[in-house]
């Protein structure tokens, strides 16, 4: 039998594959194999091919050797398959060959074996050698022993075969390795250790045998070793190769009894010797190509990149005894014990990771005490008396240090090593230990000690702290470090810290319960101690980020550990919340409650809902605790539980409330949560189906199922309502939502939820049944019509969610009512997708690709319908019918299509711009080519030959296109090869709209005009497409390679890469180039997945171009700010190289930016023309700030922050505004992203022994420049050194760290940061008194404080420098600050700092210092505030001072303002209950404004915090009175009546003096402004309130309220400021109630339009667009009065609000009937709306949005349509008696009615004529003409409830109109639902 080769003839092939096998189906689904061998090798090929090898392998168990008897032949093609399966290799697939195999092996052992060898033979002879071979031969040495025994037969040639294939990777004339090589390599010394791992016996007597008849083995297996010793030796190897490479050479050594001093030898004369032998075989050690590092201690010798790899191999080898071997002591001085392997080992190792900052470094380290835990408990003896991991060990010195520097180490996994690696420490420390009989580990509590004390935000310090808690016991941890708690706590306010403090938590408790397993209570009780308190407050913080930790980390662990805690969290929360009266304390319990049962529901601790305080947060405005109450419902552990009738009714009458909440996480929450429902409801109705053996015929079904379908049924209903036209984004993003999760769990059998199982189950009985009660109808006419009209939705997240529904779930063709066949539906849709892609209008041309996908994808690809399309002259276009047949070139031709439309354009260009810009605009037809072009299979290669003309044509009217484009924005520019300043592009756009409509009479205007717009639009649109389109096509269509056919040449390719650079470097517009960058991003990321070096050519190319404008001494154009597209250029190359795990490009390019970066600048630089530098510093920028870049960075951090420092320095602003933008990002990159929002805390801050061991350069330079300034400055210069402040700021983000090795580190710094008190400058000294802070340590700082108070100087006369002195005090006020009070000794500091008062009293001239001396005083004195005050400062004289602005003759005026805040805060805050109101009065009283808004501003703070008592306020209320009423100064006024009307609301204290008066003011002030205008209204409230009780004048008071009641009307437009719109909100709720209950006893005309005002007022803020001023506004809805049958919580939803206000005054003013009315439809609503035609003939790219994109017109009018008809079913009697006591009305009514008819039939007439044969886009999907025949419609509805008995023929006529309105086939099918 032949065997396949490659070097078999075709005809020997293909006869083998046409062998005859015995069984049909495994001959098809050989076949079928076959054909999927031939396709391109794409995912979904690959799919396919992993199913039918499933298949085939299961058809070989089920066939019994005698239907298989001819199993010789089914071998032959199996083998043929293997080896020749090149394409569509992949591991899986492998794998799954493999199993064939071995099955083929096991039922035919001996006739496997034959073909095998066979195949083994002409495979191991294959050359070249490819990565493929290389890989079977892998493949087949793991297959199975019968494989690996005809193997050690031919072992001399898998070594030859070996040896040839490593000859090519290690070719010296070779200097960088292809993709393809790389490949070969690796795979190949994987190969050689498969060798010596699987045949040991065979190696060892080739390399240590004696028998000379294996001498040709013995040098081929010589050729293997010194080839894998050039790999280990050469830097061109990925590290992985190295490593295995190293691990086989360490395998053959380790074979030897002597293997550790061989091994010893091999390090030894690496890199000093040429030959080293080895048994029988000569290993030659090549020069290594770089040393790394020299080392310090005991051993001379140099670690080169070959010690790298030997050691990982020695330590992975196996063999660990060896490492216990004695070396020899070449130590000088001579050390008085033995030195072990390991420990020599453990050395050179600790000087890599601190030399060589990679991930292999510490992964070889971690392997290393991994080896040392095994060998010692192996040998725990031996390993015992060594010591190497006691207290004072050198090793432990080392390992600590390395763990101090790298527990929080930049590089990717270098953590979680450096964690494993002190994991392994601490557990030899404490087996060494107890080796000893010491179970103390006295060590291990110190260590513990010490890492407790870090501050708590050090993140690094968690999993250490992890590890020991276990040896030291959770009870003395938490007795010793009380704070640890609450310092967990603090952990979960920011996602940096959370998982860590959460780590811990879960070890805490998991120490504590293992603890006390026999006695829970016990543990529980001390949990509940601990734990419990910070627990709850972590839940009800007002940090919501701290909460949602709490809830989602410490939770479910805590419940998990301790079930029976649940009772006892509940009781306390429940008892917290029936004693608290505030509302955020309220909200915040109810959310800790909810999410307590959450949890515990979660664990099955929480069987059953109560339904109360469910129902309450269910309704509760805060969104937060509605998800959890959503969450609760719909989630249990079981997904087959049954849904109960309470989450039933809960869902239903809280559900649409939620549908249009604009928080995203609610959202999306909500959706899981009711995916989590609906799966409960199928799978639990489908258990019920199985267990009464329902087939779906039944005529009695159980109720359950009922209740199930009716459900889902509703749910689906619900979303459907919820896309009408003009609902607001929100409610349509939750209803697609929705209904997707509905469809996909139980739409349709083919789309059901993906499961492995192939069966359905009941999931279609289910279906039947719903079926057969008329529901579930999920694909009708109204569904298919809405979710298509969502496609015409002003965003790009609903168009693509609608149409992936109807791609994905709807069968098509659609079918729809009202006579319209599918075929004419398809022209329809498609006719309208043309004309919306021949907009101008960007939006519009997106919804029109987004339908010419689906008609290709769906009627074109499916179906195969091709379309005869016409242009009209005009430039619509027209279907005018659609046709079926099956040629392969109708997808093409429906690209031809859409290609003549960019044609078309062009052409018109041609002609005239502004024409082609207006009429025949083509970006979106090129929007649509690209998705059409996505859905393609273009891996039959029969359908190559149909599709490349159409691309060929395609990519060069693409070219045609932005070279137009360019071209026409760039004019007359003086160069077409270089950017156009905007000055040009403006001169260009112009004479185009001249030439074009030949009327330029040369004014000069200053805005641009609407055809300037137009081709502006319409040039960068046609340019950003193009180049997404190019990006598409690259990474869509397969691509011309050597071994396989495509439509993409290199020419192609080359062509799109040049023009990706033209947009790029010729273009200035934003949104252009990004749009370009994410089209080259995938051009380059498809290009370097090819191992072909003619296409990895192509970017390289690109980006050697990109850089070569960094040569010249200047760019030859200013392209603009940031260098434009160039730092994407570059960053998009590079980051498409970093995805391959390759950085060839990455290091040329850096070190070609940074030499540019540090070129001297020009002597005179023109300031038209870029330098080179600053291009360089914004590349450098942009290849920082990519994450996928992080890791690769890291080396150049140090080198570019020096350049950056240095360009501070420049002479040139562009270059220190670039270095200044680079700098800010280089410090994010150091430093990790912000845990807090100021930049300044220590939670943005890292050790300084963690900052210096990664960036060692940076600590001479940084010193460097500080001491270069100090130097200056003791030399009497006044010198600003650019390069201070970037150093400082470095300096200022180190943090407080472990002690040991840091002192040493930052000392250095210590004596010139603090000089810099002296500066002359104030923000220097201020930023040195930050640097200074974590120069200290922790544990001196106390003393260092104390040093710097008593370097103060005693007197005036003692002062030499007033710089210095505030400089000093800076530095004191810093580290008060940031020290923890807990290590200082406040009593003594005072004592200290108070002896030297004078530098707050009179005697000190300086304000600036006085300032920050009381500043210090306050800090010290606080929480003492009973402590006497010097007299020097609570003297008369300063507070007079203050008061009456009565300064000193001479006194320095500058920081004046600071000192009088510093000191009213100082009096104030040591001022007792008796004083304060003296102060407070005589503060407010001071002519000087910044007094009065100190004063202010400090009971604004105290009022949030205070405990006074209301008597106090109620006096303090009386001095703000008199304020307002005089006040002039804005700031004063705004915190004055924002304090009074918090007053009012806190403590309900009335606003004393005379109403009218300060009525009268504040409507003076109602027009001063924005901030205080807002206030007023609000303050009004107040004083109405206050009159409504006093009720002195009746006829004035409604005056005012009619006035009052206009000013909130005003306020809550949506035309005015949100500062307006809250307080008009804020207005409602402090007055509205009153005010409607006064209307209530008092109805006249002026207080019913008094109602209607504050009636329309809660509509607008109700329904606003932010949620704060919905928020308050549902606080006012919530105190309105309600029926019994209301809900009666404190805190609801805005949307019930808008109910409850609706039904409030529906209920109680039916005397205001026709104005009620008048707010569902006006007289002309839908006549007007109809009329109103949108084509007026100008071009407006951008539709004029709704003032309140939020508010819906259709849903508020169906909410008071239905409290209307419930108003008018229950009082009924009162309507009528109403019409009766007043004709008129009667009249009216009828008048009403007639309108209403006439109406509906214009209505009738208007559609019939307008939407002929539009059955789905037609005017109907217009928002305002959808809510006026809406409105319409409800107010028909609502008169025929008024008017039936007495105008029952008007009636009559009005019914008729509807019914005939509602029958009009091309109406929007939401309206004609009930």
């Amino acid at each position: 039998m032949k065997s396949s080769s490659e070097t078999l003839a075709h005809g020997d092939v293909q006869c083998k594959r046409n062998m005859i096998m015995p069984n049909e189906r495994i001959q098809r689904l050989y076949s079928r194999i076959f054909q999927c061998q031939k396709t391109n090798p794409n995912p979904e090929c690959q799919k396919q091919l992993l199913v039918v090898l499933e298949d085939l392998l299961k058809e070989l168990k089920e066939t019994s050797p005698v239907e298989c008897s001819d199993i010789q032949n089914v071998l032959s093609q199996i083998w043929c398959i293997y080896m020749d399966c090149d394409k569509t290799f992949d591991p899986k697939v492998t794998k799954k060959f493999d199993q064939i195999l071995m099955e083929l092996e096991k039922e035919h052992p001996n006739v496997f074996r034959t073909s095998f060898e066979a195949e083994l033979h002409s495979l191991l002879q294959r050359r070249p050698v490819t990565c493929m071979a290389a890989n079977r031969v892998s493949s087949l040495l793991e297959l199975s022993l019968a494989t690996r025994q005809v193997f050690s037969e031919h072992l001399e040639t898998l070594m030859g075969m070996i040896s040839e294939s490593l000859q090519t990777v290690t070719d010296p004339n070779c200097m960088q390795l292809t993709q393809g090589q790389h490949q070969l390599g690796y795979t190949t010394v994987r190969v050689s250790l498969q060798l010596i791992q699987h045949f040991p016996d065979c190696i060892e007597k080739i390399v240590w045998g004696t028998d000379s008849s294996s001498s040709s083995m013995t040098r081929s297996l010589q050729t293997v070793l010194n080839q894998l010793m050039s790999i280990i030796s050469l830097e061109k190897f990925a590290v992985d190769c190295a490593q295995l490479a190293g691990t086989t050479i360490a395998r053959v050594l380790m074979q030897s009894n002597a293997g550790g001093y061989i091994f010893y030898d091999l390090l030894c004369h690496l890199g000093n010797s040429n030959i080293l032998q080895v048994g029988n075989v000569t290993i030659s050690l090549p020069v290594t190509e770089a040393t790394i590092t020299k080392e310090t201690d005991q051993d001379s010798q140099h670690l080169t990149t070959g010690h790298l790899p030997l050691i990982f191999g020695l330590l992975s080898s196996g063999k660990h005894i060896e490492l216990l071997t004695v070396i020899p002591n070449k130590i000088s001085p001579p050390v008085q014990h033995e030195i072990v392997l390991l420990e020599h080992l453990f050395t050179k190792i600790c000087n890599l990771v601190q030399t060589q900052k990679q991930y292999h470094t510490f992964q070889m380290l971690a392997l290393w005490f991994q080896v040392s835990l095994k060998l010692f408990n192996q040998n725990k003896p031996i390993m015992a008396q060594r010591m190497l991991f006691s207290e004072k060990a050198e090793t432990t010195t080392k390992i600590l240090q390395v763990v101090w520097a790298n527990w929080d180490s930049p590089i990717d996994g270098v953590a979680e090593h450096i964690a494993e690696i002190f994991k392994y420490f601490v557990q030899l420390h404490a087996e060494e230990r107890r080796q000893y009989g010491d179970s103390k580990l006295e060590f291990l509590e110190h260590l513990l000690c010490r890492l407790l004390n870090i501050p708590w935000h050090v993140k690094g310090k968690f999993k250490p702290v992890c590890t020991l808690v276990p040896y030291i016991g959770v009870q003395q941890i938490l007795d010793q470090h009380p704070d640890l708690p609450s310092h967990l706590v603090k952990c979960l306010s920011t996602n940096y810290l959370a998982p860590s403090a959460c780590e811990l938590y879960k070890v805490i408790i998991t120490e504590l319960r293992k603890g006390q397993l026999e006695v829970e209570d016990q543990s529980l009780k001390i949990w509940e101690r601990f734990w419990l308190p910070p627990l709850l407050a972590g839940l009800c913080s007002n940090i919501l980020l701290l909460r949602q930790n709490a809830a989602n980390y410490w939770l479910p662990w805590t419940l998990k550990t301790y079930p029976s805690a649940f009772e006892g969290i509940c009781c306390t929360i429940g008892e917290q919340k029936h004693i608290t009266k505030c509302a955020v304390e309220q909200t915040r319990l109810l959310y800790a409650l909810i999410t307590v049962k959450k949890v515990a529901r979660g664990l099955q601790i929480l069987r059953t809902l109560e339904q109360e305080p469910v129902r309450e947060a269910l309704y509760h405005c805060d969104d937060e605790v509605r998800k959890e109450a959503f969450a609760l419902v719909c989630n249990t552990p079981k997904k087959a539980e049954p849904v109960t009738d309470l989450e039933l009714t809960l869902l239903k009458e809280t559900l649409p409330l939620n549908m249009n909440v604009d928080s995203a996480p609610f959202r999306q929450h909500l959706c899981s949560s009711l995916r989590s429902l609906v799966v409960r409801l199928v799978d639990s109705c489908s258990s019920v189906i199985k267990a009464n053996k329902l087939c779906g015929t039944e005529k009695e079904i159980p109720q359950y199922l009922t209740k199930a379908i009716d459900f889902i049924d509703w749910l689906t209903n619900l979303c459907i309502r919820s896309l009408f036209p003009g609902s607001c984004y929100q409610r349509k993003k939750t209803s697609l939502d929705l209904l997707s999760v509905v469809l996909e769990t139980s739409g349709s059998q083919g789309n059901v939820r993906k499961k492995k199982r192939t069966n359905p189950g009941p999931l279609p009985v289910l279906v039947m049944i719903a079926k057969n009660f008329n529901e579930w109808d999920f694909f009708s006419h109204t569904n298919a019509v809405v979710l298509l009209s969502c496609i015409q939705d002003g965003t790009a997240e609903i168009r693509e969610l609608a149409a992936h529904i109807l791609v994905t779930h709807f069968p098509w063709p659609l079918q729809i009512e009202g006579g319209t066949s599918p075929d004419h539906l398809a022209c329809h849709i498609l006719c309208h997708a043309l004309n919306l892609c021949q907009s101008p209008k960007a939006l519009d041309a997106e919804s029109g690709a987004v339908l010419c996908r689906l008609v290709f994808q769906k009627y074109v690809l499916e179906h195969s319908m091709l379309f005869e399309v016409k242009t009209l002259p005009s430039g619509t276009y027209s279907v005018v019918s659609t046709t079926r047949n099956h040629d392969p070139d109708i997808p093409v031709r429906f690209v031809e299509l859409l290609l003549e439309g960019v044609k078309l354009s062009l052409q018109k260009a041609e002609e005239c711009a502004l024409t082609a810009a207006r009429t025949f605009p083509a970006h979106g037809f090129i929007l649509a080519l690209g998705p059409c072009l996505a859905v393609v299979n273009f891996t039959a290669a029969e359908s190559l030959s149909y599709w490349s003309p159409i691309i060929q044509d395609l990519i060069s009217v693409i070219e045609e296109m932005v070279l137009k484009m360019l071209s026409l924005l760039a004019g007359k520019a003086q160069s077409k090869d270089v950017a156009p300043s905007f000055a040009e592009i403006g001169e260009a756009i112009e004479s185009l709209i001249g030439v074009s409509e030949d009327d330029n009479n040369g004014d000069t205007v200053t805005t641009l005009s609407a055809e300037h717009q137009l081709i502006l639009s319409w040039c960068w649109l046609n340019i950003k497409e193009s180049a997404v389109l190019c990006g598409k096509l690259v990474q869509t269509l397969p691509i011309v390679t050597e071994n396989s056919p495509g439509l993409l040449s290199v020419e192609n390719l080359e062509t799109i890469g040049d023009l990706f650079v033209s947009i790029l470097t010729r273009c200035r517009h934003r949104g252009a180039i990004e749009g370009c960058s994410l089209g080259f991003i995938k051009f380059c990321r498809r290009l370097l997945e090819y191992s072909e070096p003619v296409l990895t050519a192509i970017p390289q190319s690109l980006l050697d171009q990109a850089l070569s404008t960094l040569s010249s001494p200047h760019t030859s154009s200013s392209i603009t700010r940031r260098s434009a597209g160039l730092p994407l250029l570059v960053q998009s190359i590079i980051a498409s190289e970093s995805r391959h795990k390759k950085h060839n490009l990455l290091n040329t390019t850096m070190e070609t930016l940074l030499a540019a970066a540090d070129q001297p600048e020009p002597v005179t630089a023109d300031q038209k023309y870029d330098l080179p530098q600053v291009h360089a510093i914004n590349i450098i920028k942009e290849l920082f700030r990519h994450s996928g870049l992080s890791s690769a960075v890291l080396p150049y951090i140090s080198r570019a922050v020096i350049s950056t420092v240095h360009g501070f320095s420049s002479s040139s602003w562009a270059i220190r505004n670039a270095a200044t933008q680079l700098f800010g990002t280089l410090v994010s990159k150091m430093f990790g992203p912000k845990r807090s929002r100021d930049d300044t805390s220590v939670q943005n801050s890292t050790t300084g022994q963690e900052f210096f061991a990664h960036y060692p350069e940076l600590r001479p330079f940084v010193l460097t420049q500080i001491q270069d300034v100090v130097a200056k400055q003791q030399q009497g210069q006044f010198h600003l050194h650019p390069g201070l402040f970037p150093v400082l700021t470095l300096l200022a983000k180190l943090g407080p760290g472990m002690s040991e090795g840091q002192d040493s580190l930052l000392s250095d710094f210590q004596a010139p940061v603090k000089s810099l008190a002296s500066s002359h400058i104030y923000s220097i000294r201020e930023l040195a008194a930050c640097s200074l802070v974590p120069l200290v340590m922790k544990d001196q700082q106390g003393h260092f404080l104390k040093y710097l108070i008593s370097s103060l100087p005693d007197s005036k006369p003692d002062c030499t420098s007033f710089n210095w002195l505030h400089g000093t005090l800076l530095q004191i006020k810093k580290f008060l600050d940031s020290c923890d009070s807990t290590n200082l000794s406040f009593d003594d500091l005072r004592r200290l700092l108070l002896s030297k008062r004078w530098l707050g009293g009179s005697d000190n001239p300086c304000s600036l210092i006085r300032a920050q001396y009381l500043d210090l005083v306050t800090v010290l004195q606080s929480g003492h505030e009973h402590l006497d005050v010097p007299p020097e400062l609570s003297e008369h004289e300063p507070r007079h001072v203050v008061v009456h602005g009565n300064y000193q003759q001479g006194t320095n005026s500058i920081g004046v303002g600071l000192w009088q805040r510093a000191h009213v805060h100082f009096m104030l805050g040591h001022a007792n209950r008796c004083t304060i109101l003296e102060h407070v009065t005589s503060y407010l009283q001071s002519p000087e404004h910044e007094v009065r808004v100190i004063c202010l501003e400090y009971l604004v703070k105290i009022l949030t915090n205070s405990e006074h008592k209301v008597t106090l306020w109620d006096s303090i209320q009386k001095s703000l009175v008199g304020l307002l009423l005089t006040e002039n100064y804005q700031s004063c006024l705004v915190m004055c009546m924002e304090l009074i009307i918090d007053i009012y609301i806190k403590y309900k204290i009335a606003v004393h003096g005379d109403s009218k008066l300060i009525y009268a003011r504040l409507v003076c002030l109602k027009t001063s402004g924005t901030s205080i205008g807002a206030l007023s209204v609000p303050l009004l409230a107040v004083l109405v309130g206050q009159l409504i009780q006093e009720e002195t004048d009746r006829e004035c008071l409604e005056d005012m309220l009619c006035q009052w009641t206009g000013f909130v009307v005003e306020s809550s437009k949506p035309s005015a400021y949100e500062t307006f719109r809250i307080q008009a909100a804020k207005s409602l709720q402090i007055g509205g109630v009153a005010v409607f209950e006064y209307c209530r006893r008092n109805q006249s005309t002026q207080t019913i339009q008094t109602v209607l005002h504050l009636f329309e007022a809660g509509i607008n803020v109700l329904q606003d667009e932010q949620s704060d001023v919905r928020t308050e506004a549902a606080m006012f809805a919530a105190i309105l009065p309600r029926r019994d049958s209301d809900v009666k919580y404190h805190s609801i939803h805005a949307n019930y609000g808008l109910e409850l206000l609706c039904c409030y005054i529906c209920r109680v003013f039916a005397c205001c009937l026709e104005s009620l009315l008048g707010r569902l439809y006006s007289d002309h609503d839908v006549v007007t709306c109809l009329q109103t035609s949108a084509d007026d003939g100008v071009v407006n790219l951008f539709e004029q949005e709704d003032l309140n994109i939020y508010a819906e017109h259709c849903t508020f009018s169906g909410v008071f349509k239905l409290q209307l008809q419930a108003a008018l079913g229950s009082s009924s009697n009162d309507i009528q008696r109403v019409l009766a006591l007043h004709p008129t009305r009667g009249h009216w009514l009828e008048t009403q009615i007639q309108k209403v008819t006439e109406h509906l039939s214009f209505t009738v007439s208007y559609l019939t004529q307008q939407c002929k044969d539009l059955p789905v886009f037609n005017p109907c999907l217009n928002a305002k003409k959808y809510a006026a025949i809406t409105g319409l419609l409800r107010y028909a509805e609502i008169l025929r409830q008024i008017a039936r008995p007495k105008y029952a023929q008007h009636i009559e006529q009005m019914e008729t109109a509807v019914q005939q309105l509602l029958q009009v086939s091309c109406i929007h099918p939401l309206i004609k639902m009930p």
